[in-house]
Parts: C-alpha cells; structure tokens; sequence
C-alpha cells in the first residue's frame, strides 16, 4: 500500500470498563482494603445530611482512621442501601475540589 506503518514491539492487553459501584462491592469484601474506598462509603448510610458530612470529610482529612472520622461503620456490611449513598457521597466529595479525596478513579 501507499502508506506508512509502524511496527510496535510488544504486547497488548485487554482493557475493561469497571464502574465504581461494582469496584467499591469487591473492595469492600476485604476489610484492609475498605479504608482505599474513603470517607463516602465508611459513612454510608448513616449522614443523612450532605453538609455536615462535606464539613466532617473538610475538617478532618488527617484522621488516623484513614477515612476522617467514620472508620467505625467499615466493620458493617456493604448493603445495596449503603452502596448507593456511598456512591452518592463519594460523588459529592468529586464535585468539591481541594479534598484529599477529591482524586479521579
């Protein structure tokens, strides 16, 4: 043909499309992994209020419990509920710039 190639050494691998709803629930199925979720789904299910918990991730990011403050609800089940509030808090965390946790995934 009339046109340039270029050969490339090497291999290619298979790349996924993963969502964070179906990464979070098998994160979460190893407990020394649930901290890497954050704040947004240790509390799940349990700050019903969006600015308290945005004040609660703001003023306490340096927790030693890795995950400002709610490191005590990592022990409880993932339930359907929790996943989609985690998922819903872990997007307003996205929306505030400036977080520790305000990181792409």
């Amino acid at each position: 043909p009339d046109c340039t190639t270029v050969q490339v050494p090497g291999r290619t691998f298979p790349v996924h499309r993963h969502f964070l709803e179906d990464v979070a629930g098998l994160l979460y199925k190893t407990p020394r992994f649930r901290p890497f979720l954050g704040p947004a789904f240790a509390a799940a299910g349990h700050v019903p209020d969006e600015k308290v918990f945005k004040r609660q991730v703001a003023t306490n990011e340096g927790h030693p419990d890795q995950v400002c403050g709610y490191g005590k609800h990592l022990v409880e089940a993932l339930t359907p509920a929790r996943l989609t509030d985690g998922c819903c808090k872990h997007d307003v965390l996205q929306q505030g710039m400036g977080t520790t946790f305000d990181i792409p995934i």
